[in-house]
């Protein structure tokens, strides 16, 4: 009796904790068997990839079902699936485009990459979404619980964790899930239990949509890194977050916060200047330096001094 109220006790606070430090709704689940699997490392990809093309792609379909089924993306009428695991949807009365969605598993079938999103943007494609996922074997998800006050996010409205029946977190989502369709979501979980294994898997998926997906793919096609795509929509002010992402990330992040207040005061907007306009400059610095160009030299001969 005692053990079970002490067992009680424990989760009790364990609750309490989840909820102060979250300050948002907390949703138990279940706890499931799994069978053993073993992971290492840190591994970056492009997760899910969406977006619109004039010409239809011309993969393979997918054998022994109806080559043209009924779209179950609004305003498509018909969509076929291919061998590769792409889903075509067609027939929108708005558009004469062809609506491209890629899973994850698509995305690694065809080896999706910065090449690839350069070779769609050139054909005038439209990235309507894009995934962008860390997935690593160290539980990730502590660490964020105890770093949610150093987060900073262009998707940040709020947080709701999703916890097992001991009140151990399983799923942190991040962002405005009213908006998730127009700006994305960032979530954080453990990709063992969704796979149903007892494997030491965890990850970090931010989910960009219109702009903030057209805006990164862009990037993405022009060289820069999956990690530092991530680190500018969603970042955490913490050394084991940038030991994640590497320290060349972090040194060379490009910080593109959507508005900023002019009215916040003159230190906090110092501090925005340092975290992000200055590891930009040293972007520019290093890319000068390893390519013989001027870029950094212009910037300065562009600013007025007294």
């Amino acid at each position: 009796m005692e053990n079970n109220n002490a067992l009680n006790e424990d989760r009790n606070n364990r609750k309490n904790e989840l909820k102060n430090a979250m300050g948002h709704a907390v949703v138990i689940r279940d706890p499931f068997i799994f069978w053993m699997y073993a992971m290492t490392n840190i591994d970056f990809t492009i997760d899910y990839l969406q977006y619109t093309s004039i010409e239809m792609p011309r993969y393979k379909p997918l054998d022994n079902v109806e080559r043209w089924q009924k779209s179950y993306m609004k305003m498509y009428q018909k969509m076929m699936i291919c061998e590769n695991g792409t889903h075509l949807h067609v027939g929108n009365p708005n558009s004469d485009r062809t609506l491209v969605l890629m899973s994850g598993n698509a995305c690694k079938k065809i080896g999706v990459d910065n090449h690839f999103l350069a070779n769609i943007l050139d054909k005038e494609c439209n990235v309507t979404r894009l995934d962008l996922a860390m997935t690593t074997d160290k539980n990730i998800l502590p660490y964020i619980m105890d770093s949610h006050e150093q987060i900073e996010s262009a998707l940040w409205q709020g947080v709701k964790v999703i916890a097992d029946a001991q009140y151990t977190p399983q799923t942190i989502y991040i962002g405005d899930m009213s908006k998730r369709g127009k700006k994305g979501i960032v979530r954080a979980y453990d990709k063992g239990l969704q796979l149903g294994l007892d494997i030491e898997m965890y990850r970090i998926e931010t989910e960009l949509r219109k702009k903030h997906s057209k805006i990164s793919a862009k990037r993405l096609a022009t060289g820069d890194t999956i990690p530092s795509v991530m680190n500018s929509k969603f970042y955490i002010d913490a050394t084991w977050y940038a030991d994640f992402l590497g320290t060349s990330v972090s040194t060379s992040r490009f910080r593109d916060i959507e508005k900023q207040d002019d009215d916040r005061p003159i230190d906090k907007k110092m501090s925005w200047l340092m975290k992000s306009v200055v590891p930009s400059l040293q972007y520019v610095l290093d890319y000068d330096k390893a390519n013989g160009t001027h870029n950094f030299e212009a910037i300065i001969n562009s600013l007025e001094f007294e």
